[in-house]
């Protein structure tokens, strides 16, 4: 099979893909690969597309390759493919590696440079409130004019965050607040899905909420996608002196397949555990930097 070009610049270990999407296998999860009876293998999402419902109530997979039907019942993990891809995935990310100074384990920053699509880009930590400080201002102070950030939120056993191709745009006010529209998307590295997962929300909600220095915007500091708060005043109008301070929740409807974290009452999902939480740790990565 043909190398991914992700594959390819990580240290020369080229990276079978699935046929079907044309993503990079993976060892377990949705990218992992099944095999139908007739010897073909396809990821286990794409394997998912193929199966189609029959008379009598039965469902079948029919091959993208040779057309050949597969009972789902029938449909088996390809083992000997999924073990040889665990081997090439712990060579290649082992080419990688991560900023200094940043919260990231190995395994995590590759999987989010993955999540970018780049296993080759570099990125570089530029905040972390554990040692740079936890106010609104240090956080401006570290993260200043630097554009595509992506923001790590730890809470127990979850990280997650979200990516902005913009920065972090002051009003010329102090105590107004500056709303501007850019590429937004979430992210989940532990914790929700068997799998590190991009959360895509809808064009409409991508936009960023930043309020001045002497300013709020829904009773915090800097809102993403109207989804993430940091900086949140649990709701009394005014924002936290802690920037760890946070609000999160995604909406059913944009949550990937196989989501297993917790859910409010509406049925969306709390990233952080609870809508409202005090992350244990808020880093910012620039993504590109040296």
């Amino acid at each position: 099979m043909a190398a991914s070009a992700a594959g390819a610049g990580g240290g020369g270990v080229s990276m079978p893909k699935c046929s079907v999407c044309d993503d990079d296998y993976q060892s377990h999860g949705d990218k992992a690969p099944d095999q139908l009876r007739c010897g073909h293998s396809f990821c286990a999402a794409c394997v998912r597309g193929l199966i189609r419902h029959h008379p009598y109530g039965l469902r079948a997979a029919k091959c993208a390759i040779c057309r050949e039907e597969t009972a789902e019942a029938d449909v088996r993990p390809n083992h000997g493919r999924r073990e040889a891809m665990a081997s090439l995935l712990a060579i290649r990310m082992q080419t990688v590696s991560p900023p200094e100074g940043t919260s990231l384990t190995r395994q995590e920053y590759y999987d989010l440079l993955g999540l970018l699509g780049d296993h080759t880009m570099k990125l570089q930590s530029i905040y972390r409130a554990s040692r740079d400080g936890t106010t609104y201002d240090d956080l401006l102070r570290y993260v200043g004019d630097k554009t595509s950030l992506a923001f790590i939120i730890r809470k127990n056993q979850y990280a997650f965050g979200a990516f902005i191709n913009a920065g972090i745009r002051l009003p010329d006010d102090p105590t107004d607040t500056n709303v501007y529209y850019c590429d937004v998307w979430l992210f989940s590295l532990a914790g929700h899905f068997a799998q590190p997962t991009k959360i895509e929300i809808s064009r409409e909600m991508q936009y960023v909420i930043v309020a001045g220095r002497e300013g709020s915007v829904g009773g915090g500091n800097v809102v993403i996608g109207g989804l993430l708060c940091l900086g949140d005043g649990l709701g009394h109008g005014w924002p936290a002196v802690d920037i760890r301070s946070c609000y999160q929740f995604t909406r059913s409807d944009n949550l990937p397949a196989g989501y297993v974290g917790l859910r409010d009452s509406d049925g969306h999902a709390v990233l952080g555990g609870s809508f409202r939480f005090r992350a244990d740790e808020i880093e910012v990565l620039h993504v590109g930097g040296q």
